[in-house]
């Protein structure tokens, strides 16, 4: 069979859709990360008046953020790797599967990884910047 325009467009618009989920489920993830943060500030402001330091405290919160996002890449890893086996995307007669190398993997954790750290740098400035008797209101 030869390659078509139709089938061209059909492909780009294919290859549009999956660009589209890759960007909104990257930004649901920093969403995620910046609400677990923002959240947790009462009691990240009761630790830091008990006397936890700002270090002690943004490592906890990197360290529940990283938790989630290395969790949930390795499942997004994992479903991408075993999906398409399971079932068979045909399109214009050609098999279409995903093209999961090592430098593609490590280019989504990278730019996934500057998204998620983005997301909880904010709070977590807001917290080092502000009094914790002021944290203890805000809620």
């Amino acid at each position: 069979m030869y390659a078509t325009g139709e089938m061209f467009k059909t492909i780009d618009l294919f290859q549009l859709i999956v660009n589209l989920t890759g960007i909104s489920t990257a930004l649901a993830l920093g969403n995620v990360i910046f609400r677990l943060a923002s959240i947790q500030k009462y009691h990240l402001a009761v630790l830091r008046a008990v006397g936890f330091s700002r270090f002690h405290i943004s490592f906890n919160v990197l360290i529940q953020a990283g938790l989630i996002f290395v969790i949930g890449f390795a499942l997004g890893v994992i479903a991408a790797v075993v999906f398409p086996y399971l079932y068979e995307l045909v399109l214009y007669d050609i098999l279409i599967m995903p093209d999961i190398t090592t430098n593609i993997i490590i280019k989504t954790f990278v730019t996934l990884g500057g998204i998620a750290l983005l997301s909880i740098a904010i709070p977590l400035v807001w917290i080092y910047l502000t009094n914790p008797a002021t944290l203890l209101r805000s809620e």
